[in-house]
């Protein structure tokens, strides 16, 4: 259901413009807002975070990164995934798909939680440094 609130965004925009101007802008709003809002709405479908193979593929909203399991450093509070690269850099990739709100139901809560505990557990990473849950 909340997959659908860009879309919605989108067309309630669109209304809005259409109903307040005229011409070539009007026209141009209620296309391009729908359409913009169906994109971001697919691309939220299609966060996820898989494990394996000792590798750990986020794919994000913009882009998929791909982390060897031995690179993990810590998972933090964000939540986001420290690590380091092949050249010893350190990086910083967020999970965002597995974020935590006060306001959203208590069984996605849980549900995000155990998805980070999961990841943590499969990073290797130890229950008392760098995992939040």
């Amino acid at each position: 259901m909340t997959g659908l609130v860009f879309p919605a965004a989108g067309i309630g925009v669109a209304a809005l413009v259409w109903s307040s101007s005229s011409g070539i802008p009007r026209l141009a709003v209620t296309v391009l807002f729908p359409v913009i809002g169906f994109i971001a709405c697919l691309r939220g479908w299609q966060m996820r975070v898989v494990v394996e193979r000792g590798v750990i593929v986020v794919y994000g909203f913009f882009r998929k990164r791909m982390i060897g399991v031995g690179q993990v450093e810590r998972l933090t509070s964000y939540p986001a995934l420290r690590w380091r690269d092949s050249r010893g850099r350190a990086r910083w990739t967020p999970v965002w798909i597995f974020a935590d709100n006060p306001r959203w139901p208590m069984t996605w809560r849980r549900y995000n939680q155990a998805q980070l505990r999961r990841l943590a557990d499969a990073a290797g990473l130890p229950r008392n440094r760098g995992v939040p849950v």
